[in-house]
């Protein structure tokens, strides 16, 4: 399998980070909310409860966003430990972003005909264009997110586990090794066909 380096435009990378601080506003504050209410205010703490995109940003996760249409947001720093059910909110905390990123997609996708109709010439376009790929952003990083490794979402599940599994997931080398894996998901080109049949399926849910 080859390797996946797209060529893109400057007016694509423009579009895709935008897309990118929509769907990380969102996602950010939806899991920072499920957090508090599952029992740890500790993302509140640290300011994680806003829409301010860039307080959830992930830096290699914005380049996986210009790049491949999928993006993750930094360590929450959610402990499962405070949770009322370490499991049960762990799960709600992932949940969370989950539904908030597809609600944003579909948004998105319904959002698009109605501002091509009430936007006229290049404005409308361009508005319709960032609708295009924050229904993408936000659809493909609702999916990836649920891989229950570090950095992604899910990877807090690791901590509700306890043991081993909660040692392993507050070490630093932890994070890195899954950034890695999840790097060569999307470079080797593995995602590219799963994330497209994902688009389909939710544009069909949709109508369109």
């Amino acid at each position: 399998m080859g390797l996946s380096l797209p060529d893109i435009t400057l007016n694509q990378v423009l579009l895709r980070v935008g897309a990118a601080l929509l769907t990380l506003g969102a996602y950010g504050l939806a899991a920072a909310v499920a957090s508090r209410a599952a029992g740890d205010r500790g993302p509140a703490y640290d300011g994680r409860l806003t829409p301010n995109p860039f307080t959830h940003l992930d830096v290699i996760g914005l380049v996986a966003a210009v790049f491949y249409r999928v993006t993750w947001m930094r360590p929450l720093g959610a402990d499962p430990r405070e949770f009322k059910r370490p499991l049960l909110g762990s799960a709600l905390l992932v949940a969370a972003g989950t539904l908030a990123a597809l609600a944003l997609a579909f948004l998105a996708l319904l959002a698009r005909p109605l501002v091509l109709r009430m936007i006229g010439s290049n404005a409308g376009f361009t508005a319709a264009a960032l609708l295009d790929n924050t229904f993408e952003v936000a659809a493909a990083t609702a999916l990836l997110n649920l891989v229950p490794l570090p950095p992604l979402l899910a990877g807090v599940l690791w901590g509700a586990a306890g043991g081993r599994a909660r040692e392993l997931a507050e070490r630093p080398a932890t994070r890195v090794i899954g950034t890695v894996l999840v790097a060569v998901l999307l470079v080797s080109g593995a995602a590219a066909p799963v994330f497209a049949t994902w688009w389909r399926f939710l544009r069909g849910l949709a109508g369109f």
